[in-house]
């Protein structure tokens, strides 16, 4: 029985890619609007909505002839800003000094990918690091990013621990598994992709979602943006591009390991093992419980920033116009 139920699931992936296949040649509309979005990383499951939507036709069912980029690290919202791509992958934490700024971004944030905060600390067992307080005196890799020192200091700050305890080590970690490895303690990752790593490469490890330490922490991450004056002037392409996405997250949140190969098959590099665990673990975070794929809960936008900005982390309040659901409930 186990291996009859085998092969009908190779069979089915099989079926399923040949039509995938199928749909990926067609012949694109010569009228179709030509559009950039800029991914934030390598591709990865956070974005497999995005092939799926290109690769099954989605796109061009909405006249949109969507090309993929991956800019120089950090500097997607510019791009977004200065018109070079006309939407762009970012995160609300990243956002916050270009919101806060005197003279902010001219972006705005259309779509949450996934609905809650798959960041968290990762630690070798072996230190024993079961929450914020229990990284004291412990070697953490840290990207220097002030926000992530921030959310360490307040947190170890709630178990009655100092963040200046903490043996920072400046190094931007590309591998997480043999980082651990090489005797760092722990450091900040994204569990639907660094997690499922760790635990592929049979490193004993703990870990904790930030979600999970305080409720302002459930930030959005990673979001679409766009340019505002973009967004004004081509509402009805804006609408079109979202529409489209959405189809493609919906399809990848009820199809996890044919979206899996269907990300594959559009990179092909990327780690076959890797990428169907983590698909596993990402389709539940698409939509999580929320009706609508990429709808923003204002109160948890509103929320993180307003601890920002109360621990003086920015300098201004960031308004609910950073944001908007308008065209999540287009359709």
């Amino acid at each position: 029985m186990v291996k009859k139920i085998g092969l009908l699931s190779f069979i089915f992936v099989f079926i399923s890619m040949a039509v995938i296949i199928c749909f990926s040649k067609g012949t694109q509309n010569e009228n179709s609007r030509k559009i950039t979005i800029a991914l934030d990383w390598t591709p990865n499951t956070n974005h497999t909505g995005i092939y799926i939507a290109k690769q099954l036709g989605f796109f061009s069912d909405e006249g949109l002839d969507v090309s993929i980029v991956q800019p120089p690290e950090g500097d997607c919202a510019n791009l977004v800003a200065c018109k070079k791509v006309d939407f762009g992958i970012d995160a609300q934490d990243f956002l916050a000094p270009a919101f806060a700024a005197e003279y902010p971004l001219p972006i705005k944030v259309i779509a949450a990918i996934n609905q809650h905060n798959t960041a968290g600390i990762i630690s070798r067992k072996e230190v024993d690091i079961k929450s914020p307080g229990d990284l004291s005196f412990k070697k953490y890799a840290t990207f220097d990013n002030p926000i992530e020192h921030f959310i360490l200091d307040y947190s170890m700050a709630k178990e009655g621990k100092r963040f200046c305890d903490l043996n920072l080590i400046h190094a931007k970690i590309e591998n997480v598994p043999m980082a651990l490895r090489n005797g760092i303690d722990a450091c900040l990752i994204f569990y639907g992709i660094e997690g499922i790593a760790t635990k592929l490469s049979s490193i004993d490890s703990n870990f904790f979602f930030l979600c999970d330490i305080d409720p302002c922490f459930d930030y959005y991450t990673p979001v679409i943006i766009s340019n505002t004056e973009y967004i004004e002037n081509n509402r009805d392409t804006v609408g079109a591009f979202i529409r489209a996405l959405s189809k493609g997250y919906n399809y990848a949140t009820e199809n996890p390991l044919v979206s899996a190969k269907i990300l594959i098959s559009a990179v092909p590099e990327l780690n076959e093992k890797l990428i169907i665990k983590s698909q596993e673990f990402m389709s539940k975070q698409y939509k999580a419980e929320s009706c609508h794929w990429g709808f923003i809960d204002p109160v948890r936008w509103n929320r993180f920033y307003q601890l920002l900005f109360e621990k003086n982390i920015i300098s201004r309040e960031i308004p609910s116009s950073s944001f908007t659901n308008e065209f999540i409930h287009a359709f």
